[in-house]
């Protein structure tokens, strides 16, 4: 059931995991998992990547992360990063075993993405928490120059069916809540 957090609009309780969740789903292919200390790979392409040194995501280690682009610097940087956990990506095409790269002599690339996704408590807590990939919540993105999003939150509680449209503030390093924005 939506909250009133003072304002006209409500929002729903879960905001904060749902944006990321949508946007791990809409940007798989930007997913890094941490190599060992401030370096992560890139899923998708095998690359070495830093989260920028301006975002406070950098000094917190997420093991998952997500971002909306990748810079080369002298390094490869990842801007506007946000956690992900392996059990909101496990249903995606590109996480499924047979899609994980292969080496031509055999073998994963990343078998440690494997291993991670298969840990079992990624998949008890996935089992416990399956969602559906046409989820109610649509994110559109455009994380170009201007760095704004809008989410589209469908209610489908009993007592409202409205859709509505709220705006949502990125910054580098963090996806802001409207909550997060009231003061």
């Amino acid at each position: 059931m939506p909250q009133s957090n003072g304002h006209a609009a409500e929002f729903d309780s879960e905001y904060e995991t749902k944006v990321p969740k949508a946007f791990a789903r809409g940007l798989y292919h930007n997913i890094a998992i941490r190599k060992d200390g401030h370096v992560y790979k890139t899923v998708h392409d095998n690359y070495d990547v830093l989260i920028d040194s301006y975002s406070d995501v950098a000094l917190m280690q997420h093991p998952w992360v997500i971002s909306n682009k990748i810079q080369n610097h002298g390094k490869a940087q990842i801007h506007t990063v946000t956690q992900v956990k392996p059990e909101w990506i496990l249903e995606l095409p590109l996480f499924q075993k047979e899609m994980l790269r292969q080496r031509r002599t055999g073998g994963l690339v990343q078998p440690q993405v494997k291993a991670a996704l298969d840990a079992p408590s990624v998949v008890s807590s996935h089992n416990l928490r399956r969602e559906s990939l046409d989820s109610a919540l649509v994110v559109r993105h455009e994380l170009s120059n201007h760095h704004s999003c809008f989410y589209d939150a469908s209610h489908s509680t009993p007592d409202s069916s409205a859709s509505s449209t709220y705006p949502l503030t990125v910054t580098e390093g963090y996806f802001l809540s409207p909550s997060a924005l009231k003061e």
